[in-house]
């Protein structure tokens, strides 16, 4: 009775491992999530070409069809930013006076953490 929380001391230390791992992995998790993500949407489409193409076309329909929607959010991603850097400069007479005046607002504790050693 006396070592019945073992197992449950080294579920606990096995988790925390786990979610440590997973955080500092995030480079290669993300995109291995995503992955699986677009397998599973895909999944379906695949399955239903084949009954009535070949294999390689389906697959091929398939990827076309990944690449196409691939490049219609890259497309609106760009013309997203696009728009957001045209206001920015069509708004910058606008905008300066307030930055000029932030600025000016930080120069006090700027140079007089500058002078201490």
């Amino acid at each position: 009775m006396k070592a019945s929380w073992v197992p449950v001391l080294l579920g606990i230390i096995c988790a925390i491992l786990v979610l440590a791992v997973l955080y500092f992995a995030d480079a290669v998790v993300a995109p291995v999530a995503a992955a699986l993500f677009i397998i599973a949407i895909v999944w379906p489409l695949q399955k239903r070409l084949q009954t009535r193409l070949p294999q390689l076309l389906a697959l091929a329909i398939v990827v076309m069809v990944v690449l196409l929607v691939f490049i219609v959010f890259a497309s609106v991603v760009a013309w997203g930013f696009g728009r957001i850097g045209r206001s920015l400069i069509a708004e910058t007479p606008r905008l300066q006076p307030g930055c000029r005046q932030f600025v000016e607002s930080l120069k006090p504790i700027v140079f007089s953490r500058a002078d201490r050693p």
